[in-house]
């Protein structure tokens, strides 16, 4: 996804997150949930490994930075931090539950659905096939 922001990324997590919960909480199609929590888990990794990216490379800025930048720098870096830690809490949570799914209604990869709402939305699908 070299084209497409972090924050463009995280916002097509968000609407597929939204429609597996739908799916999963209508109870009537329990692959295609699962197949919508493993696109936005994909996504949210990509933004997670974006995130960590930024903050290796904020590191590599502030040793050439003065003291008074310092105190700036280390309340960017916390809020990295805690963006971080709160998008893995929720990958975590999905990730999670697509086990859950996958136990209760013994779903196997064969399956879950392949998907098709992403494929004009977002450049490459290669976040999707690191979950599936």
């Amino acid at each position: 996804m070299e084209n497409t922001s972090h924050r463009e990324v995280l916002t097509l997590a968000l609407e597929r997150a939204r429609e597996a919960v739908k799916l999963d909480s209508e109870n009537t199609d329990f692959s295609g949930a699962v197949s919508a929590y493993a696109e936005t888990i994909s996504m949210l990794q990509e933004v997670i490994d974006g995130v960590q990216a930024k903050r290796e490379k904020s590191v590599d800025i502030s040793i050439s930075s003065t003291v008074s930048d310092v105190s700036v720098e280390e309340q960017v870096e916390a809020s990295r931090t805690e963006d971080k830690m709160r998008l893995e809490a929720i990958r975590d949570t999905y990730k999670d539950r697509v086990e859950i799914l996958k136990l209760i209604h013994r779903l196997g990869d064969e399956d879950l659905q392949k998907p098709e709402t992403c494929k004009e939305n977002v450049p490459s699908q290669g976040w999707l096939k690191s979950y599936l």
